[in-house]
């Protein structure tokens, strides 16, 4: 039936509970005082009026319809104290003798607050309230030392029910406030456990990923090792190939171009006697020959010189 006071959107910064709380309390105010009306209009209190009774009843549902329109919280509890002590002054000052009840209801107000309020609000409204508590005492009791007053009954039992339905609401309203808050604490345990699950399975997850990471840096590090091995037992091949290939180089440079010069001395030097055509044309084919051998001499030095990687194939293709 009062679920439009829990709809109602709560202003940003503030506790839910506090101000439904208050909304319920504004609420139960307005109808306690409305039923205050039917029991003056039926039995007449004395000390107090219907017109009080009335600014009583409007007054909270006036704050009401402001907290559904979700003007700030903390000032209209505010306005609501000050607007107690005010309406209460002007009944104290119209008639000193309210000033009995007055101080009998002003008791329970820092009950009420206790709900609405921060504990350093509570306390300083409490002070403040205590401070109209005493210097109404002081104004009163210099107009009037002591004053007589006349208890019905029937008056009596009428205020002893609107206390008693005063109190009970604050019982209620003390009991939804612990069990929003308590409401409020299980969700929040709640949450608390489903990420401490969450937080488990993500650390087990990078606990899995490391122990991947440290096998692929293994893998990574043992191959590493083997090519590691790999490259000295290639870079022992290639510098021992490098040898024989400087070795060779030095014979194909010295002893090998050596002799085979001779020898091509030797053709020039028979070109010069007396040979058959037979003779001539062997030696023509010989001269042929050491020059072709001279060429390929030649070219595996210039090659050898110029390209480390010398091998069968590069032989094979100095051949004329």
């Amino acid at each position: 039936m009062l679920d439009f006071l829990k709809k109602t959107p709560i202003p940003e910064g503030h506790d839910e509970s506090r101000v439904l709380a208050f909304r319920y309390y504004l609420l139960a105010i307005t109808f306690l005082s409305l039923l205050g009306i039917v029991f003056e209009l039926i039995i007449d209190f004395r000390s107090i009026s219907v017109a009080y009774l009335t600014v009583l009843a409007i007054t909270p549902a006036l704050l009401l319809t402001l907290s559904l329109l979700q003007v700030n919280h903390r000032w209209l509890v505010v306005s609501n104290i000050l607007f107690i002590l005010t309406i209460n002054q002007v009944q104290i000052i119209n008639n000193p003798m309210f000033f009995h009840t007055w101080v009998f209801w002003m008791g329970l107000t820092p009950l009420f607050l206790t709900m609405f309020t921060r504990t350093i609000e509570t306390i300083l409204l409490t002070v403040i309230i205590l401070c109209f508590i005493i210097t109404n005492g002081i104004y009163v009791s210099s107009g009037t030392s002591s004053y007589e007053t006349v208890i019905l009954p029937i008056n009596f039992t009428a205020a002893g029910v609107l206390f008693t339905l005063v109190t009970a609401t604050i019982a209620i309203l003390f009991g939804y406030t612990q069990q929003a808050v308590n409401t409020r604490l299980v969700k929040q345990n709640l949450m608390l456990q489903s990420l401490t699950v969450e937080i488990e399975q993500q650390n087990k997850l990078l606990k899995d990923q490391n122990e991947e990471i440290t096998q692929i840096n293994n893998r990574l590090e043992e191959a590493n090792f083997h090519l590691e091995e790999r490259v000295a037992e290639r870079t022992l091949e290639l510098e021992g190939h490098n040898k024989k290939l400087t070795e060779y180089a030095f014979i194909n440079s010295h002893l090998l171009r050596g002799p085979l010069c001779s020898i091509l001395g030797l053709i020039n030097l028979l070109n010069n006697a007396q040979m058959s055509d037979a003779e001539k044309e062997i030696l023509t084919h010989l001269k042929q020959s050491s020059h072709n051998l001279d060429d390929v001499v030649s070219k595996i030095g210039k090659a050898l010189a110029t390209d480390p990687s010398f091998d069968r194939d590069t032989i094979r293709n100095l051949k004329v």
